[in-house]
């Protein structure tokens, strides 16, 4: 009803207006401006001083300017408002000039140079404007997507930002084609820009709108609103060398123009909708005989601008204008199928006579399984022993009869025949989920002008974005209403802007906006608390975030809920600038100030994490010929109440309130050198203060506070010992072998060279030294920008082009709450090795976490990242209406954000200690026959060695990293009559870095971080698009009862095929055989030889932390011949050879595995989205258009995903996923 309602008003609205169809447009100021400069001569070249210059807006019929050229016969006129204008030039003893329908878009520096004929001014030549003009300003690479450009292409998601890829330069990062409008997805993932322009990071790039900032500061990747494309009138990508005027991020700058109120009324409204019926099916499910799931899209609503119109009372052509749009967005979507592996009905009723394996044939088939069925726990050694075996487990844990009671029931049971037919794991359920996506987008505008001088406008901008989410936000579970979500996400945006013009040379503009993003989520599944009221185990602390406490088991899929989170970001911004010509020197100075504020609690809490692994993890292996019976051991264990892959805690979720204040100024210089030649010089400063916590939160791991005194005694299981033998036989000399003091660590510094900005600084001097914050910001931002642009041959249709500047990059603020998530004692976090089910501390009244904590550290002195930047392009104008844009484009990053593991042990440090030896029968490399690193477990006798004692890992944010990026880029645009154009764009490029983002990926070995040198998360060598729209010719004008009936007709259509990203293989981080080579005769599993298990030979400490991770050695070109044909390979085709991989020999001890980041080279992109359109003139400017449109029109398959991890699953080197197939979408715009 509601949406019926909707469309209601939408038919009144459009009905109303229609009517009103009259009367001359203006356009009002808009908050982006433009400015118009140029050369007055005679015939003969003489330069002509006195000149009148009036600039006439004909949208408007309003004259914006009049002014007068120099003594060099110069004019320039900035702040001008956006629209189609005429130039009229005229002086005694001349012609009278007029150049008409000059398009002035965001940003843009037209030059218009005109040759005055001898005559009298009462006689005019006019002359129309070129549509394809070089830029004759600036070295600006820069590129415009208008309003006709959005409203005729298709656009899969309604979201301009999608539109950035029409450019060169211009590369996308995000692993799905669904860019969905919002702060998460369909799928409850985060919905990121993750765009990488001209080589830089995708946290790199400026957003905004009509000059506010609308970048959320907590990962630099999601906006505060999103508005339709139906509210926008243009917006236009800064890709480089762009003047001082821009700054905070230092890549790209988008700068989106909402639409303005005219004097005349003008507006849209449409409806688009989409259904699965008419969608293919794709290549996947295809293959696997199953089905697309249910969609349904419907997304409709109108907008409409014009004069302030109050009958009798009000009178607002040519001063006071309104825009208003709606937009609703509909959408329910069933994902496709996707599995889950839960245990069967015997095992849950611990019977394992019949359970699921595979056998070592590769086959999946069921029979008897030995497991463990009773165990002993040692609190001192963290080792749980084995006491019996079998295939029937009856003393089933009390807190898994709570699990089995509340969770368990409610989860669907496998069809363990249909599975085993289909050579499916037994455990497997196949599901579909219904996601549904509500969003009203709102944007009002309202538009002042009093007289010529003084101008303002101010803008609102509205979001809902409700979602129910099956699987859940952030965190998915793909078992029905194990984790469903339901989350709010709505975001705002106020500006207030103004302009005053003092004269036609000297002109100020100000403005402050407000943008506030929000997500909250709540758990409605049956892993919130309140859905399943009976689980309530024994915890260390108090669960506070409404979901049960997580269960792993190996092999199964993890019981982890989404719990309760909000997160609240602001900013508010005051900005303005003054601009002075000065002869030929447009100089403009400025300045901006952001304060932002983030509320944010962590999305992993105190409900506390059990893990059950299989039997391989504890003494007393039970016998089991069956390759793959690990599932069933390690469900065994679940309901044993045998966590013997640990358990870990949070003591609390805090909340963060992290605040912080950005503060920029900037001068530039715009100088008309000669009659040719325009030089730009300018400079910006930039102090980003380091944030800090109104909570008093924030802490920091500063080296030089860190005291090896005070450090705890490490045993000589890598655990913190406290009773027993503390033997250091094995470590380095000195060290302590006393027992550390039980009582929550009393006597002992546990917070060794921590430091604090409030009330957990302690008697040791731990306050920082820098007040309420825990870095030292840089004060020496200063970028210098230069740039020329050269008519070559003095006639403006050649121009080159160079610049060369540096922009500083602010940041995200998410690090600094991750040390409030995880840094003592803000957070506390019991963590034990194997433990117990119903008593995880052992009985124990007081906490005591007997591993290694991993703390979390930010720079203590930060470096700004900075990016130079430099190219040299030359524009040519090839006729009126056809350019080619050609040049070479480069940056080079340098101290850029990336993180390490600070307490990483030298590479073979181990070496001459018998480290191995205390790790346990569990860590016995059947290849060897010799204890050796094989996980976590296995791992943790590295706590001896490390530089840090006391702690497993300190994840540290450095700012030590680089990066460069060079490329040939490349643009022709053609103009033909009416709608019709095409423009393509190429790029060649190489990106490469030592890190590839700000925090993760974390580099392999910190004692040699250029040894991850190599291709950026974002380099795709070659990069085309091509989009146009092509009216036909036939009846263009619908004149006629033949040209109505058949004329109207167009076609749009976007293409784009892009080289793939570069991909990293990783190792297991678990004991596993790496199975990697096709085929072979002996120690296969699932087709693939055996050919070794994966170690960590050199002692990285790698398996343990799932920051840095562990690789593998590479023996060959993994792309030789791979990756080229997908169909009729099967499903898993194998993208990569596998082969090239293997795993580091136990010989080499003194080196990290030597395959490096980025070798594999990714599936690439290859996408046609047509559109066919039929235009109906109903009355003067009222028009009806249907659309039918297809997104991936010929069905091509495109890989999504690979399995780059090796280890025992057999799919490492394959195709896991794969991306939209055809997608049919059917449309009606009215437009007047």
């Amino acid at each position: 009803m509601s949406q019926f309602l909707s469309r209601t008003r939408i038919a009144a609205c459009i009905f109303a207006t229609s009517l009103a169809l009259s009367s001359p447009g203006a356009y009002a100021q808009d908050a982006t401006t433009g400015s118009i400069s140029g050369t007055v001569t005679d015939s003969t070249g003489a330069i002509i001083k006195g000149a009148t210059i009036t600039l006439i807006n004909t949208d408007r019929n309003h004259v914006e300017r009049t002014l007068t050229t120099n003594g060099a016969g110069f004019y320039t006129a900035t702040g001008l408002p956006l629209g189609t204008y005429s130039v009229k030039i005229s002086d005694q003893g001349f012609k009278t000039n007029t150049v008409t329908t000059l398009a002035l878009h965001v940003g843009d520096a037209l030059t218009v140079n005109r040759a005055l004929s001898a005559g009298d001014a009462s006689e005019t030549v006019t002359v129309t404007a070129d549509e394809a003009l070089v830029n004759l300003q600036d070295a600006t690479s820069a590129g415009l997507i208008n309003a006709e450009q959005m409203n005729e292409m298709p656009l899969v998601t309604r979201n301009y930002e999608t539109l950035l890829n029409l450019q060169p330069g211009v590369a996308f990062g995000g692993a799905t084609d669904d860019l969905t409008r919002g702060p998460a997805g369909l799928s409850g993932a985060s919905s990121t820009v993750a765009f990488s322009v001209n080589g830089g990071r995708t946290t790199s790039n400026g957003w905004t709108i009509d000059g506010a900032d609308n970048l959320d500061r907590g990962a630099n990747l999601t906006l505060y609103v999103y508005p339709s494309p139906d509210s926008i009138s243009e917006f236009k990508t800064l890709r480089g060398q762009y003047s001082a005027e821009y700054g905070r991020n230092a890549s790209g700058q988008v700068d989106v123009v909402t639409k303005s109120g005219t004097n005349k009324l003008h507006g849209s409204a449409y409806d688009y909708i989409r259904n699965d019926a008419l969608d293919a099916n794709g290549y996947a499910n295809d293959f696997l005989g199953t089905h697309i799931g249910a969609y349904r899209y419907n997304v409709y609503g109108f907008s409409v601008g014009g004069p302030v119109e109050i009958p009798k009372v009000y009178h607002g052509k040519d001063k006071t204008f309104f825009f208003v749009s709606e937009e609703w967005q509909r959408i329910i979507q069933n994902l496709p199928a996707t599995s889950a592996l839960v245990p069967q009905a015997s095992e849950r009723a611990g019977d394992f006579s019949q359970s699921g394996y595979k056998n070592s044939a590769g086959q999946w088939t069921t029979g008897p399984i030995t497991v463990c069925t009773a165990y002993t726990t040692n609190p001192a050694t963290q080792v749980n022993t084995c006491t019996a075996t079998g295939t029937q487990v009856t003393n089933i844990s009390p807190t898994a009869q709570q699990y089995l009671k509340d969770i368990y029931s409610k989860i669907p049971v496998p069809d363990v025949t249909y599975n085993i037919a289909h050579n499916l794991d037994p455990h497997t359920i196949l599901s579909s989920f219904k996601n549904t996506f509500n969003n009203l987008d709102s944007v009002v505008r309202i538009d002042q002008e009093f007289g010529q001088k003084i101008k303002i406008f101010y803008r609102y901008v509205h979001d809902t974005f409700p979602e129910i989410l099956p699987q859940g936000q952030f965190t998915t579970v793909p078992i029905p209403g194990a984790n469903t979500t339901v989350a709010t996400n709505p975001g705002t945006q106020h500006l207030a802007k103004g302009q005053y013009i003092f004269s036609p040379t000297a002109l100020l503009n100000v403005g402050y906006a407000f943008s506030n993003g929000n997500i909250v989520s709540t758990p409605s599944g049956f892993l919130g608390s309140s859905k399943s009221p009976d689980v309530n185990p024994s915890l260390v602390y108090a669960n506070t975030v409404g979901v049960v406490p997580t269960v792993s088991v190996s092999g199964m899929t993890s019981l982890a809920g989404s719990l309760a989170y909000t997160d609240h970001g602001t900013n508010h911004q005051v900005f303005g600038d003054f601009t002075k010509i000065l002869h030929n020197n447009t100089i403009i100075a400025g300045f901006s100030y952001n304060h932002y504020q983030k509320l944010e609690n962590n999305t992993t809490g105190t409900q506390g994490a059990f893990s059950f692994a299989t039997d391989a993890a504890f003494t007393n292996v039970p016998s089991n010929t069956a390759a793959g019976a690990t599932e069933a051991q390690a469900y065994a264990n679940f309901l044993t109440g045998n966590a013997n892959g640990g358990f870990s805690q949070l003591s609390r979720d805090p909340v963060t309130d992290i605040k912080g204040a950005l503060y920029e100024a900037f001068v530039q210089d715009n100088w008309k050198a000669t009659k040719h030649l325009t030089i730009n010089a300018g400079v910006r400063y930039a102090y980003y203060g380091q944030p800090w916590d109104a909570n008093l939160l924030l802490s920091n791991f500063d080296p030089s506070q860190y005291s090896a005194s005070k450090a705890p005694t490490i045993a000589t299981t890598g655990l913190i010992c406290f009773t027993g033998t503390c033997s250091q036989a094995n470590s380095n000399a000195g060290q302590s072998t006393t027992p550390n003091p039980a009582a929550d660590y009393a006597g002992i510094n546990y917070i060794n060279g921590l430091i604090y900005n409030g009330p957990n600084a302690n008697n040791n001097n731990q306050a920082s030294q820098f007040g309420n914050k825990v870095g030292n910001a840089q004060k020496t931002n200063f970028a210098p920008r230069f740039g020329f642009a050269l008519d070559v041959f003095g006639d403006g249709k050649t121009s080159l082009r160079g610049g060369y500047g540096w922009a500083f990059d602010d940041a995200e603020v998410s690090y600094y709450e991750t040390t409030v998530f995880n840094n003592p004692p803000a957070v506390a976090t019991y963590s034990v090795g194997q433990t117990s089910f119903d008593s995880p501390a052992g009985g124990a009244t007081t906490a005591l976490s007997t591993t290694p904590g991993r703390i979390q550290a930010v720079p203590i002195d930060y470096k700004t990242p900075y990016v130079q930047q430099y190219s040299l392009d030359v524009q040519q104008q090839i006729t009126p209406t056809l350019m080619l844009d050609v040049g070479y484009f480069g940056d080079h990053g340098t101290h850029l954000l990336g993180a390490l593991n600070e307490n990483q042990p030298v590479p073979g440090s181990w070496v001459g200690k018998v480290l191995p030896a205390n790790s346990g029968s569990a860590c016995i490399d059947p290849d060897t026959n010799a204890q050796s690193f094989l996980n976590s477990t296995c791992d943790r006798v590295l706590n001896q060695i490390k530089p840090y004692l006391g702690y497993f890992s300190v994840d540290s944010l450095r700012t030590i990293f680089s990066s460069n990026y060079n490329a040939l880029q490349a643009k022709v645009t053609k103009r033909f009559k009416g709608k019709t154009y095409i423009d393509a764009n190429y790029t060649w490029s190489r990106d490469l870095t030592n890190a590839q983002a700000d925090y993760s990926g974390f580099d392999e070995n910190i004692y040699n971080v250029n040894g991850d040198y190599g291709r950026a998360a974002v380099d795709r060598t070659n990069i085309l698009s091509i989009d146009g729209v092509y009216e036909l010719p036939w009846y263009r004008d619908q004149k006629g009862l033949v040209g109505h009936l058949v004329g109207g007709w167009e076609i749009s259509g976007i293409y784009a095929i892009d080289s793939g990203l570069p991909l990293t293989v990783s190792a297991s981080s678990a004991y596993s055989p790496n199975y990697n080579l096709p085929g072979g005769a002996a120690s296969v599993f699932n087709g693939r030889t055996n050919t070794g298990y994966i170690t960590d030979n050199a002692g990285l400490g790698a398996l343990g932390n799932t920051n840095a991770g562990l690789r593998l050695n590479q023996l060959g070109d993994p792309n030789q011949g791979y990756g080229t044909k997908i169909h009729n390979k099967g499903y898993n085709a194998l993208w990569f050879y596998s082969g090239a991989f293997a795993a580091a020999p136990p010989s080499q001890t003194n080196i990290a595995p030597t395959a490096k980041r980025g070798t594999i080279q990714g599936p690439g992109f290859n996408r046609l989205d047509l559109g066919v359109h039929r235009n109906f003139r109903l009355y003067d400017r009222l028009t009806f258009q249907f659309r039918a449109e297809a997104f991936n029109a010929v069905n091509h398959t495109n890989v999504q995903s690979i399995n780059t991890a090796a280890g025992s699953t057999g799919t490492f080197g394959e195709v896991t996923g794969y991306r939209d197939a055809r997608i049919l979408q059917f449309a009606g715009r009215i437009e007047f």
